[in-house]
């Protein structure tokens, strides 16, 4: 059974001048708990010891610039039989009624605002310095994890971590913010995240630095990481699965007519999410079944650019004011049958649809990408030339991402995607290469959100053949089906060993 420990965090903002140009507020926060000091045995063995101090975090005078800092401990105490403790740390947000400057408030006169400003941030640390998480509060709910901690310690050891809120100065007109309320708790509780829980399944943990070649060995008990940091992500070192497990199988969800849906996990981000990509109602690996939809283009036209995002705006490279036609596609199915597992599903993990551009085939020049210009995108580059794939986004406004979210463009409006060209590749697929034994396999043509090039009026984006291996064509092509990708929350309890008989589910 878990146990958590809560502090309560209230505050309320009261304005005491009003200007056109700037508001001036001041606030009152507290933390409070049932003691300054709590005990904890997880699975009565290992002893951790919370301690808040006086369990405040308060001040009465702050105003916008300022910073409310609260710190607190956690001692890890090892037995002689145990000396590892996993445990995890929110923020859970039970009130929050801060809004964003927006047309829906903005007033040249009476409320000047800067439209879209994050002016209530949290920045969660560790003693160390390292910054664990940190993130906008504005239109925030529920529990946002702020760490996943597993210590191994062969003495008493303490954890110090504190944690930040910043009631950000704009220079412009806050009152939209005008006696706003913040209230939640930070919980401590211990237990693995879904990260530490899947990683326990695997005994063999392997990298690869030749992506030239299929992986085709059936890979069970297998999961491969980053080999360094040029395999990382934008977050850190990611986890994945190549080649053919037969143990990385997810149920998650139901669809409209009320079937189980089950996913395969393509990695373990490095902020901790999960990538799943769709498989159908079963575990039949082949054929229509593992998709949404067979045929369906990319886009509706294909004679510009712009037509190779996932989102695009003619003229401009990262344009995202039009939704693609698989991103209308995407959004329907998820409305239909996903929306009401959103507490599951992290948005700011988001799907990489990397358009930075070159005239050059061979390396990039951030040139071209507009218009009739012929140009070759990243992922041309790396997966056709160089053989050498990555989970970095070159550029954040192709990274895909829900509204509220840390980082990305913050243009979706669902938690919902493609996999990606480049993680075809880390999973053992090859541009030209047949592979009908790696677990992306499915001997149909399906689309990846990677655009590939566009020449001689033609935009094209990178799809999986049927024979398994990577390819390109036309986005107003309509023969390919669409299997959608999700991220799930590491902040979640699973159960499951992977396998088509047990596989890891939501608890």
């Amino acid at each position: 059974m878990k146990k958590s420990v809560l502090l309560s965090i209230i505050g309320v903002l009261l304005v005491v001048g009003v200007g056109i140009t700037f508001a001036y507020f001041t606030s009152g926060v507290e933390v409070s708990g049932d003691g300054s000091t709590v005990e904890l045995d997880p699975g009565d063995m290992i002893k951790v010891t919370y301690d808040a101090g006086d369990n405040s975090l308060s001040s009465n005078n702050l105003v916008p610039g300022q910073t409310l800092t609260k710190t607190f401990t956690v001692t890890v105490t090892p037995t002689s039989k145990e000396n590892t403790a996993s445990y995890s740390i929110y923020l859970d947000l039970t009130d929050n009624t801060f809004v964003k400057c927006d047309d829906s408030n903005y007033n040249s006169i009476t409320n000047a605002c800067i439209k879209d400003y994050e002016e209530l941030t949290y920045e969660f640390k560790e003693n160390t310095g390292a910054t664990l998480s940190s993130g906008n509060l504005i239109g925030e709910s529920g529990r946002i994890l702020l760490a996943a901690q597993t210590k191994t310690v062969d003495k008493a050891t303490t954890y110090e971590y504190t944690m930040e809120i910043t009631f950000h100065e704009t220079n412009a007109d806050q009152n939209h913010n005008m006696d706003k309320v913040l209230n939640g708790s930070i919980e401590v509780e211990f237990g693995m995240s879904a990260r530490e829980y899947i990683l326990s399944h695997y005994d063999t943990v392997l990298t690869r630095d030749d992506f030239s070649t299929t992986v085709t060995n059936t890979t069970t008990g297998t999961i491969y990481k980053s080999a360094n940091e040029s395999q990382y992500d934008d977050d850190g070192e990611v986890y994945y699965f190549a080649g053919n497990p037969t143990d990385n199988w997810f149920q998650f969800g139901t669809n409209s007519s009320g079937q189980p849906l089950y996913w395969r996990i393509v990695r373990i981000n490095g902020d901790g999410s999960i990538r799943l990509i769709y498989n159908g109602t079963s575990t039949a690996t082949t054929g229509d079944s593992t998709m949404i939809n067979t045929s369906q283009a990319f886009n509706t036209s294909s004679i510009n650019n712009a037509y190779v995002g996932y989102m695009y705006k003619s003229g401009d490279v990262h344009g995202l004011t039009t939704n693609s036609s698989i991103k209308t596609k995407l959004d329907e199915w998820y409305l239909a049958n996903l929306s009401d597992e959103a507490e599951y599903l992290d948005g700011n993990a988001g799907f990489c649809g990397d358009r930075y551009p070159s005239t050059s085939s061979s390396s990039s020049n951030g040139f071209g990408g507009t218009g009739t210009t012929t140009t070759y995108y990243s992922a041309y580059i790396r997966l056709i030339t160089n053989k050498s794939p990555s989970f970095k986004c070159t550029v954040s406004q192709d990274l895909y991402t829900t509204n509220g979210s840390s980082k990305g463009n913050k243009a979706l409006s669902n938690p919902i995607g493609l996999i990606s060209a480049d993680e075809v590749a880390f999973a053992g697929g090859v541009y030209g290469s047949s592979n009908s034994s790696y677990y992306l396999y499915n001997n149909a043509y399906y689309w990846t959100m990677s655009p590939d090039n566009f020449d001689s009026y033609i935009a094209s984006v990178f799809y999986v053949y049927s024979g398994g291996h990577l390819g390109s064509n036309n986005v107003y092509w309509a023969n390919y089906g669409v299997r959608p990708v999700i991220n799930l929350k590491s902040a979640i309890a699973i159960t499951g060993s992977g396998t088509t008989s047990d596989p890891f589910k939501v608890v």
